[in-house]
């Protein structure tokens, strides 16, 4: 199975927030994420939990949701990482 995984900096800029408070998530389980080499990785599918799971509050009511989001940072990000699951 191959999924897109994205790194803190990206969620960050997706979202608009300060990647420790992303750190901080993760840390306390808000957000599912897994290591890879030194740094945390967020699925596309834990990322989209995540803020729909948030009730809005990471959304603006302008916003149709995490779709937006990551096409709106699409054009500022480089290409999410393509990794294998075994």
């Amino acid at each position: 199975m191959v999924g897109k995984y994205y790194s803190v900096e990206q969620i960050a800029e997706m979202i608009e927030m300060h990647p420790k408070t992303i750190q901080r998530y993760i840390r306390e389980g808000k957000l599912k994420a897994q290591k890879i080499g030194k740094s945390w990785r967020v699925s596309g599918h834990d990322l989209s939990t995540f803020v729909e799971g948030t009730d809005g509050f990471l959304r603006s009511e302008a916003s149709g949701g995490l779709q937006d989001i990551i096409m709106a940072a699409a054009t500022r990000l480089p290409r999410p990482y393509i990794l294998e699951s075994r």
